[in-house]
Parts: C-alpha cells; structure tokens; sequence
C-alpha cells in the first residue's frame, strides 16, 4: 500500500516483521518514490493497517507484499515494544519477530527496489552525517525507527532464557 504524505495523516497503526533465521534478517530498500517520505530508505518489510486489520494480520500481509514471503500467525515468535517514527509520533508500529525455516525464496515486491538478507553479528555502529545512530551492513545504512527497533530486537535476541 502506498504511504503518501496524505495518508500518513490518516493512519494510526503499522506493522514491520523482523523475518529472522540462524543470526539473520531481512532488510529492505524502499522504492524511490517523490511522495513517500521515507523514499529509498533501509527499512523492515511492514506498513500501515487497514481499517480493522489487527498489527499481526498487517504484517503478515506486509511482509507477503514486499519480500514474496508467507507467513502465518503461528509464524509470529514475538511481538517487541511498539515504537512511533519521530516525524510522525502519532503512528504507532507494532514490531513483530517472524522465525523462518530459512531465508531463501525472497524476492522484491511493487514497493521495494532490493532486498537483503544481513547477518546481525557483521553490523557496524556508526553515526549519520546528521549525527543519528545507525547500524551499517555493507553499503547499506540502517538508522532512525528501524535502527531503534533492531535495537531492541538485539537486546532481546541476546536476554538469558
């Protein structure tokens, strides 16, 4: 679904899935777009809610959308804090942990010109030029809510059992 200016301003809630296998996820790059404020970004495949679709069901469905990969609810290991992006605070995302058997068959889908699998334990910390925090994976720079969402989900990842 597109995530024009507009309908941002109408929407609430969001979803991103954290598809993880074996100290891997995917990531995403954002298909550059005039009237996405995110344009080419590195990102969590996810998106907005549709009118009475639950944050799980949206990630199922984002995630099918934008890396060709299914999912089901019993797919879903976690659900992490909900987090809003700072230039849209009344968004709430829901992040969800998606455990895959394995991280083969992905592909890009309408809205996402790559995809990417990355393995976690090769990220470098590192600063924007504006000085945000961010994580680098090969040329790929991660920073913003999807730097602060991969942070908890490390945190999480590595809590004793």
């Amino acid at each position: 679904m597109e995530n024009t200016r507009e309908d941002i301003l109408h929407r609430s809630e969001a979803a991103v899935g954290i598809v993880y296998c074996k100290g891997e996820i995917l990531l995403i790059k954002r298909m550059e777009r005039e009237d996405d404020p995110w344009t080419g970004q590195i990102a969590l495949p996810g998106g907005f809610s549709r009118p009475g679709e639950m944050p799980q069901e949206t990630v199922i469905r984002e995630v099918m959308e934008e890396v060709n990969m299914g999912f089901s609810k019993e797919s879903i290991f976690a659900q992490l804090e909900p987090k809003s992006p700072n230039r849209a605070s009344w968004v709430k995302v829901y992040p969800f942990i998606l455990k895959a058997e394995s991280l083969t068959g992905y592909s890009p889908g309408p809205e996402v010109s790559e995809v990417r699998k990355v393995r976690l334990d090769v990220r470098v910390p590192s600063h924007t030029e504006s000085g945000y925090e961010s994580f680098i994976f090969q040329d790929w720079i991660v920073w913003g809510l999807t730097y602060r969402i991969l942070v908890d989900f490390i945190a999480f990842e590595n809590k004793p059992v």
